[in-house]
Formats: structure tokens, C-alpha cells, sequence
């Protein structure tokens, strides 16, 4: 398989999961709405306007204006997620796996640079084992999406 991989690929996210987001916060805002109109429940109505209105709106919006990116590279990878980058080269990174947090799967690694930080261990304790995932799948199966940077991997490092 590493013969057969470009240069560099870029993988992006779905916006279909944050359309659905997107409307899940704006019928929690409504609800929130209607239980503020009855009169009851205000701080339930609260809740729903400063959670999903304040929060889950604007960043739902914001990853369906700029969504999440991955670019695999022949020198490492680089992920752009809510306006942050993560770099990381292929030889300071471990062999990435697949992580399941109830039935959702993440792809894991750990990343040599982090060694020593408190979050790394924390981090560590959550993922077990590694120090870090990646944000999305960006439209892959967790587990085709390891083995292609896996691939990546092996091949920058001569494996």
C-alpha cells in the first residue's frame, strides 16, 4: 500500500454531521424558548439558550464555514480543527489505533513532543494509553483511517 500513496492528501470533514448539529441547537434553543414563554422552568430555558445558542450555534456554523481538514503529508500530517493546527511529524508520532468512547471511534496516537505534560498523561489515562486523537474521521471509517496514516507513517520512516 505505501507504494500506491500521493505525496500529500487532504481529507476534510463532513458538513453533513454539523448541518444536523446545527439544527439540533436550534430546536434546543426553540424548546428553550417555549419553556421561558411558560413561564416555567427558567433555568432549564436558560441552559438551552446559553449552551446551544451561545455555544453549540457559532461553532456548528463555524465548522460548516471552515470545516476541519487533514493533510497527510510524505513529512507528517497537520490537522486544522475550530481554528486550531496541530503539525506533527511522522518520526515523533506512535503507530495510530482506534479508540471507542461509547459508539463513537477516534483515531489515537501519542506524539513524543507531549512527553512529560500533565495533559499528555491525563490525556493518556482517557485514551488508553496514547496522548492524543484526532477531532473527526473526516469521512473515513476510524479504522481505514489509522491504517492509511499508518501507511503514511511506515513509509516516511522506512518500515
Amino acid at each position: 500500500m505505501t507504494t500506491q500513496l500521493p505525496n500529500e492528501m487532504v481529507l476534510k470533514a463532513s458538513p453533513l454531521k454539523w448541518i444536523g448539529i446545527l439544527l439540533l441547537c436550534v430546536l434546543f434553543v426553540w424548546g428553550g424558548f417555549l419553556l421561558l414563554s411558560e413561564g416555567e422552568n427558567k433555568l432549564a430555558a436558560w441552559i438551552c439558550f446559553l449552551l446551544f445558542g451561545v455555544v453549540g450555534i457559532p461553532v456548528s456554523l463555524l465548522q460548516l464555514i471552515k470545516p476541519a481538514q487533514l493533510t497527510l503529508r510524505e513529512d507528517g500530517f497537520e490537522q486544522i480543527m475550530m481554528g486550531r493546527t496541530l503539525r506533527c511529524n511522522w518520526e515523533n508520532v506512535s503507530e495510530f489505533g482506534v479508540l471507542r468512547v461509547s459508539k463513537t471511534k477516534f483515531v489515537s496516537f501519542s506524539n513524543s513532543e507531549d512527553e512529560g505534560k500533565l495533559i499528555a498523561q491525563f490525556s493518556s489515562t482517557l485514551t488508553r494509553g496514547h496522548s492524543g486523537a484526532l477531532g473527526d474521521t473526516f469521512g473515513m471509517k476510524a479504522k481505514d483511517l489509522a491504517d492509511l496514516m499508518n501507511a503514511f507513517r511506515n513509509r516516511a520512516l522506512g518500515l
